[in-house]
């Protein structure tokens, strides 16, 4: 779903974007007025749904969540909800908690929903039997894993966009590559190509991959 499609689908007509007044009380407070859920979703959209998948959501509750924080962000900065105001830290750290805190709930509704499919190309072992404890306040270990987990959702979003630059064939190739750890010669014979196209294929997605993966990484660094 693009942001136009979203604001079509959950915003009234002539809703506005809300005065830009920063917050007087930390720095962040200015990066939250200065980034709109536009671009918020622009940047993040992916990652978000990917951590929701890689939660051992579905993707229906995946895309519930997603609505949820947008619709959060989007409330907070019109004063419809209270929300981040500067007082608790960086923008970045409250928009982190929203994100967490709305799988969490999801995942509490949806706990007999069949889990959505791992990322492609991602390792995910670590996730295998995950389930949320029964106490109200989560382990540091427990955070620890969370973290993890949106630092591979943001690669796996990072993938996506390699994923939108390539041709279904060459992205074949590399998630091929990635999934089974496979020879390059014998991925070029899967796909009649030989193993300098393959090795090649190979470069120019890892050197873009690289490429998104900083720049998505930058992006959330961007938002302390």
């Amino acid at each position: 779903m693009s942001p136009k499609q979203f604001e079509r689908a959950n915003l009234d007509p002539g809703v506005k974007e809300p005065p830009r007044e920063p917050a007087p009380y930390h720095p962040g407070a200015t990066t939250f007025w200065n980034n709109s859920w536009r671009q918020i979703y622009g940047q993040f959209a992916g990652a978000i749904l990917a951590y929701a998948r890689q939660s051992g959501l579905n993707e229906h509750s995946a895309e519930d969540v997603l609505q949820e924080v947008m619709m959060s962000l989007i409330r907070s900065q019109q004063g419809q909800e209270t929300g981040y105001d500067g007082r608790g830290g960086s923008f970045q750290a409250w928009l982190w908690g929203v994100i967490r805190n709305r799988v969490r709930s999801v995942r509490r509704k949806d706990r007999k929903e069949p889990p959505a499919s791992p990322v492609r190309g991602m390792n995910t072992d670590w996730q295998a039997g995950d389930a949320l404890p029964e106490v109200p306040q989560p382990p540091p270990d427990f955070d620890a894993a969370e973290e993890e987990r949106w630092q591979q959702a943001l690669l796996a979003a990072a993938l996506h966009k390699v994923q939108e630059r390539v041709t279904p064939e060459n992205f074949a190739i590399y998630t091929a590559l990635l999934e089974e750890n496979a020879a390059p010669e014998d991925v070029g014979r899967r796909y009649g190509k030989d193993a300098n196209a393959i090795y090649a294929v190979k470069h120019r997605c890892e050197k873009m991959l690289i490429a998104e993966g900083r720049s998505i990484r930058s992006a959330w660094e961007q938002l302390r």
